[in-house]
């Protein structure tokens, strides 16, 4: 049997990722993060931003308050993406920055404040020397 084909692949969910589209996707750790990432949160589908004006159908006002201050830009909320979950169970936003937050970050206090915790899986890349690549997560009511 070809290797090749027992390789795990990432859900289809994933699709239209940013993620998906890079090298990272390549790689079997990450695609079981990130499947099980799906079940864990029950995840109906991604949310996409379409050219900036609703920025992932949730309003730009609640978004700008409640789930990402810095919102077009993504320097702290790097890799951000936002999840539809099923059963009305509203939403999960992650981000994945190269490097853990640190409080002299710019959004600290916002990512505190909104209630953004540190996922236990890489969802973007996997840790190395140069950088250990945490996403973190929130739950969003609808």
């Amino acid at each position: 049997m070809d290797s090749e084909n027992t390789l795990v692949k990432y859900d289809t969910i994933f699709e239209n990722t940013y993620w998906a589209s890079s090298g990272y996707s390549d790689c079997e750790e990450l695609c079981i993060n990130r499947n099980n990432f799906k079940q864990e949160f029950n995840i109906k589908s991604i949310r996409e931003d379409i050219k900036y004006r609703t920025p992932f159908g949730l309003g730009y006002k609640r978004f700008r308050e409640e789930i990402n201050p810095e919102y077009p830009g993504n320097t702290t909320f790097d890799h951000f993406e936002v999840y539809e979950r099923n059963d009305e169970l509203g939403f999960v936003a992650i981000f994945s920055p190269y490097h853990s937050i640190r409080e002299t970050d710019e959004y600290y206090d916002d990512i505190v404040r909104l209630g953004y915790k540190k996922y236990h899986s890489s969802l973007y890349c996997t840790p190395c020397e140069s950088w250990d690549c945490p996403t973190y997560y929130k739950i969003i009511p609808s």
